[in-house]
């Protein structure tokens, strides 16, 4: 497997950082050469002929910087290599902190087809598969059937054994760096007003400092459950969970749905087949990168609360 180089990633890095959102990032030469290292390099094949100047980019991600790379129709595949594929580059801290436990995860996810092919890992990004598809709404993971379709990709998930950390404590331990960071802001001693429609069962104003007495007993309450430890996804919402069979665009957190007008449209399942007909295959979770072993029933309560949204 070949590897970037470090100097070469953090120039990648300081590209991207430096990069405007609206710039288109095929006009970045400078961008463009180092997605055509990576993919020549990993995937060989029609990707190392291809010109610089003529390979496709498409910008998508939230947290993380992703690029669908394309090759142009002149430049067909030589082998078993795709015509496209995903470029991810981690930008998220606390991805970057879990980074070599994200990789183990995607890797084996990726040997269970329960998750995209891996083309390569470098330091701090990877290669992987584009899958066309997108995400479920809220309206779609309600419907009992679907429902019923999650859980079966779910209980292979939980059934998996990763070789990582298997005390339940990262989200807990996640959540007490993230409270640190707001509270070396300006904000972090500030008063927080709660929004009206949540009067009946939280305080109106809170603090850094009731946030974290709230962690610290809630960090008691998780040591005494007796609930299952699995390996468990710990971000399952309705952006996560993605349906295979479409023409859309699908791109990490950012879906682009481009009609012949250009507008943005999102057709649903129920426009295409019916939740009950769907097999559970044609569903996968993705984007992993909070994953760890956690309680069971953490997971249920997270579908609870995307449900309670609709």
């Amino acid at each position: 497997m070949f590897s970037a180089t470090e100097s070469s990633f953090r120039s990648m890095k300081q590209i991207l950082s430096e990069l405007d959102m609206d710039t288109d990032a095929n006009t970045i030469f400078e961008l463009k050469e180092r997605a055509h290292m990576f993919c020549a390099r990993f995937l060989g094949g029609a990707w190392k002929t291809v010109k610089i100047e003529e390979l496709q980019l498409e910008r998508g991600g939230m947290s993380n910087m992703l690029f669908l790379c394309r090759l142009p129709e002149a430049y067909p595949p030589l082998s078993n290599e795709p015509d496209k594929m995903l470029l991810r580059i981690y930008f998220n801290p606390e991805t970057e902190s879990h980074l070599v436990a994200e990789s183990v995860i995607f890797t084996l996810l990726s040997e269970r087809h329960l998750g995209p092919k891996l083309y390569g890992i470098f330091s701090g990004g990877r290669l992987e598969e584009y899958i066309p598809s997108r995400p479920l709404s809220c309206k779609e993971i309600s419907l009992p059937e679907m429902s019923s379709k999650i859980a079966q990709r779910l209980v292979r998930v939980h059934q998996l054994e990763v070789p990582i950390w298997k005390e339940p404590d990262y989200l807990c331990d996640a959540v007490g760096r993230w409270l640190k960071q707001l509270m070396q802001t300006p904000s972090g001693s500030e008063e927080f007003v709660i929004p009206s429609c949540y009067s009946d069962s939280a305080p109106k104003i809170i603090t850094c400092a009731d946030i974290a007495n709230e962690l610290d007993f809630l960090k008691k309450c998780v040591s005494k459950s007796k609930s299952v430890v699995t390996f468990c996804h710990n971000d399952l919402q309705e952006g996560n969970i993605n349906f295979y069979g479409t023409s859309d665009i699908y791109m990490g957190n950012i879906l682009l749905l481009q009609s012949s007008s250009g507008n943005i449209i999102t057709p649903s399942i129920a426009q295409q087949n019916s939740a009950s007909s769907i097999n559970a295959s044609r569903l996968v979770i993705i984007d992993f990168e909070y994953a760890s072993y956690n309680h069971r029933y953490a997971r249920f309560n997270q579908c609870l609360h995307s449900l309670a949204t609709v």
